[in-house]
């Protein structure tokens, strides 16, 4: 609203701190940071989903259930998503530490794989509506990484499309 008054004044609109107590854009996201509860496990974060509503939340929620020994085991990566619209931001899926985790935000440790999509396009991938092959010849999935983990991913799949 501030911008639209300077603007609208003929005065250029500069960046201000947020005031003390003055709520802001920055507390909007403080805000959004802490919606949701957080179940910490041994190696940090578990899933960030619990309060979370929303298919790309209930797809997550699915996932951390999914996860087993077993995937940890013979995965051994960690994949991060960039999601957008909707239920946007920073998803993950660690294949790859103690008994795995998935969830909301960063992942515990590095990344082996960054994928960027829709929150959309991202739910039919993980409810088998969009191959993730042709997510990613037709543009609408964006690999950064270790492709092999990524085709193991494409592979795990089927199995977790059986839970969604």
């Amino acid at each position: 609203m501030a911008e639209q008054g300077r603007a609208a004044q003929g005065r250029p609109f500069t960046a201000q701190p947020p005031r003390p107590g003055g709520g802001g854009r920055a507390a909007f996201k403080e805000e959004k940071k802490s919606s949701g509860s957080k179940h910490e496990g041994p190696g940090g974060a578990k899933a960030h989903t619990a309060s979370a509503s929303g298919p790309v939340a209930e797809t997550f929620r699915v996932i951390q259930g999914a996860i087993s020994k077993e995937f940890v085991r013979s995965t051994q990566g960690v994949f991060q998503f960039e999601l957008s619209g909707e239920e946007g931001g920073t998803w993950y899926i660690d294949l790859k530490t103690n008994d795995g985790s998935a969830g909301f935000g960063k992942p515990p440790v590095t990344a082996d794989v960054v994928m960027s999509m829709s929150s959309g396009d991202f739910v039919k991938m993980f409810t088998g509506k969009l191959k993730p092959t042709m997510a990613f010849m037709s543009g609408k999935l964006k690999i950064k990484g270790n492709m092999a983990l990524a085709i193991k991913l494409e592979k795990m799949l089927t199995q977790f499309n059986s839970k969604l």
